[in-house]
């Protein structure tokens, strides 16, 4: 399965697959893709994931553990998936919080924005700081930016 496709992109029609054959093992074929589209079809239901370059001995090998009942994702997907956190990683909360930051808004001002308590702000701020692996809110907005993460 592809992820981008003229009719349906890959996501969809890997739930409706799983959802109708739940035998079905899909597996995800991709050039490349965001990690959220990737995460996404891994959801809906494909056992595996690599890259379409991928070698014939690595495919047969995938097709084979995913026919075993394994899941098969390849070392390259496994390190974009680590190194570039899904949107769908983040609660809705975060992602708001986060949209905040980028637009520049103080704690104070996204505690008022949001009707939540500013102490809870902080506490959002560090689970998302965690999961970017940043060391403040500016690099934290930086890698949010640059891997566009609020779409």
């Amino acid at each position: 399965m592809d992820l981008q496709m003229p009719k349906k992109d890959g996501v969809a029609a890997t739930a409706e697959i799983s959802a109708n054959t739940p035998s079905a093992c899909v597996i995800l074929l991709t050039t490349f893709g965001t990690s959220d589209g990737i995460a996404h079809a891994l959801a809906a239901g494909a056992k595996g994931a690599l890259l379409k370059n991928t070698d014939n001995a690595e495919l047969v090998k995938a097709i084979r553990q995913v026919a075993d009942g394994k899941e098969y994702i390849s070392s390259e997907i496994r390190q974009q998936l680590s190194a570039d956190p899904p949107v769908s990683q983040f609660t809705p909360r975060q992602r708001d919080i986060l949209a905040a930051m980028v637009r520049g808004l103080t704690d104070r001002d996204i505690s008022r924005l949001l009707g939540i308590r500013q102490d809870g702000v902080n506490d959002h701020v560090r689970a998302i700081l965690k999961k970017l692996g940043a060391a403040n809110r500016t690099e934290a907005v930086a890698i949010a930016l640059r891997k566009h993460l609020l779409k």
